[in-house]
Order: structure tokens, then sequence, then C-alpha cells
């Protein structure tokens, strides 16, 4: 049987607060525990969407209690490279292709947000899929961090010291086996977004999985295939779109 996980992106102070509190009500009402990707000091002007929220950091601690899974997304969300590091989804990055010590410097500034705020992030996204082996130096180096939301897989595995959380869906796919994370991005999802995921709940939320509760083990074949296969696809839709 498939396992399914849910990951929203872009929590901050200045997020579309309507939109957010939509997903998590229809969540939660399907006992449905997410990977809230979190940025510790948004610098990022396209997600000030709300005034900023005094209480965010409060709504953060709560989340967490309830059984949420809370990742450091990134530090301030702003891309300064063009670089695709490990996984070449996109071609700008936070991280991937920036120097290591000022990696390191960033990661040391968002473990020190989170711990200021009484929170321990466990779990890494990267903003747009894009880092390298030194921000995984990094985070070994100055976080609490064991495991990455991200990469190519069809189950979560090991690699690189890291747990591995594959992130291979933007929206309901029904799969036969497998650990599949869809992605949402609650400040830009429109209502069609929202209804196709509640459709999905409806039929398949005992197939929603938590995060904390995954086994992991070493890559196989089936993970390295899904790659190509995840590359090949890319590349025939860029040739498609030319």
């Amino acid at each position: 049987m498939p396992k399914y996980l849910i990951r929203l992106d872009d929590a901050c102070p200045t997020m579309d607060h309507e939109k957010w509190n939509r997903y998590l009500a229809l969540l939660d009402s399907y006992n449905v525990k997410p990977i809230i990707a979190v940025i510790p000091d948004n610098k990022n002007t396209k997600l000030d969407i709300d005034p900023p929220d005094p209480h965010f950091w409060e709504d953060v601690k709560a989340w967490q209690a309830k059984g949420y899974c809370i990742a450091m997304h990134g530090y301030d969300h702003v891309y300064i490279s063009k670089s695709g590091g490990l996984l070449k989804i996109n071609y700008r990055s936070e991280f991937a292709g920036v120097p290591y010590e000022d990696q390191k410097i960033k990661l040391e500034k968002s473990q020190a947000i989170f711990e200021r705020h009484g929170l321990r992030p466990e779990v890494f996204v990267a903003p747009a899929h894009t880092f390298d082996r030194n921000t995984l130096k990094a985070l070994r180096a100055v976080t609490t961090v064991k495991t990455i939301s991200d990469g190519y897989g069809v189950s979560a595995f090991t690699y690189l010291d890291f747990n591995w959380i594959p992130q291979q869906l933007w929206r309901p796919k029904k799969k036969r086996f497998g650990v599949w994370t869809i992605c949402y991005h609650p400040n830009t999802s429109n209502d069609t977004e929202f209804e196709t995921l509640r459709a999905f709940l409806e039929e398949n939320s005992k197939l929603v999985a938590n995060a904390k509760d995954l086994w992991f083990r070493k890559q196989g074949i089936m993970d390295h295939g899904y790659r190509n296969y995840f590359h090949l696809k890319k590349k025939i839709l860029s040739i498609i779109k030319r």
C-alpha cells in the first residue's frame, strides 16, 4: 500500500492567513499531520501578503504540539545564486553554489531563531529544492536537522548521512506503492487545487502518514530509476514547451 505525506511550504508571519487556515482546518478534519516548511526570517517580498502576525511563532508551537512536523525552510528565502545544486530541479537558490561558511552562518541563524521560540527543527526544506553538499555539511555542523524533505525515490531512504523523505508530487496522484510527498504552497494556491486535495483526502486519508513515523532504508534500484525517469520526463516537457 502507498503512503502519502502532505507538505505545506512558505509559512511565515506575512503569509496569506486565510488560505493557510483553510488548509490547516481541512487537514485537521482528516487528522492529517503535515510537514510545515517555516521560513525563519523571511525577506522575500513576494511572501509579504498579509500584515505581520505577532502571534506567528505561538501558532508554530501549537502546530508542533498537535503533531505537525515543523521544518526549517532555509533562512530568508532570497535567491542569490543560479545553481541547480544536487537535484537540478530549479536553477535559483538561497544555498546551492554559495560558499560553505556563508551557508553555515545562514543555517546557524535559522537554528537560533527556532530555538529562541522553543522549537527544535529536525527536517530541512530548501527553497526551490536547491541545495548542495556544503548545505548538508553545514546542517550537520550547526543544526539539529537529521532529515531532508526532498529528492527522488519511491520510499524514504538514507543518503549522505541524512534521512530523506522524497518529494515528488505537486498534486494528488494515485500510486500503488511507495512513499509520496505532495507539496502545496497555500499562499498561491487556488480553489481548484484545494478542492482536489479535499476530494483526495475524502478517499485516501487513511493512507496519509506522519513524517515522524517513517522507516528509512538504503537507496535502492527503484529510487535511482525514479530519478532517471524524473529527469527524462522534465527534459521531454522542456523540449515540447520550446
